[in-house]
């Protein structure tokens, strides 16, 4: 009988740089339409506060990066452990091959887009007759 190893991981773009990872709240305070209220840090809630610290949120955002790299390390150990023949990748495909006019809710990518995007996984060791990946694509809803 088969077995099946599903593991998850964030493709957040700020783990590529090093750095304070601040800037989505840098820009939220710097937009015209926050209310005022909201740009005095004595008013933010606690936790947040709290990260923010007197370092302009340095240090949260140092630790945050190292715990998104330790959950790395531990899903590509899983996965070495594990040794997969057969492995299906998913991808948020984020307007990069479709838009709005045609959205599909999966997608199936070219062989050699699979072999591709399993290679790039250094080491792994699966067959690439058997790989493929799907791209789930991103469907942005205004409310």
């Amino acid at each position: 009988m088969g077995q099946i190893l599903g593991l998850g991981i964030t493709h957040y773009p700020g783990l590529s740089i090093q750095g304070n990872l601040t800037r989505r709240i840098r820009m939220c305070l710097a937009d015209p339409a926050l209310p005022e209220r909201l740009r005095v840090i004595d008013n933010w809630p606690e936790p947040m506060r709290r990260e923010w610290s007197t370092d302009d949120g340095q240090a949260h955002s140092d630790a945050h990066r190292e715990a998104m790299i330790d959950g790395f390390r531990m899903a590509r150990r899983a996965l070495d452990e594990f040794q997969p023949d057969f492995c299906v990748i998913w991808g948020d495909d984020q307007f990069e091959n479709y838009r709005e006019d045609c959205v599909p809710a999966f997608s199936r990518a070219s062989r050699s887009a699979a072999i591709e995007a399993a290679a790039s996984i250094s080491h792994l060791h699966c067959s690439t007759r058997g790989s493929i990946l799907l791209t789930v694509t991103s469907r942005y809803i205004s409310i």
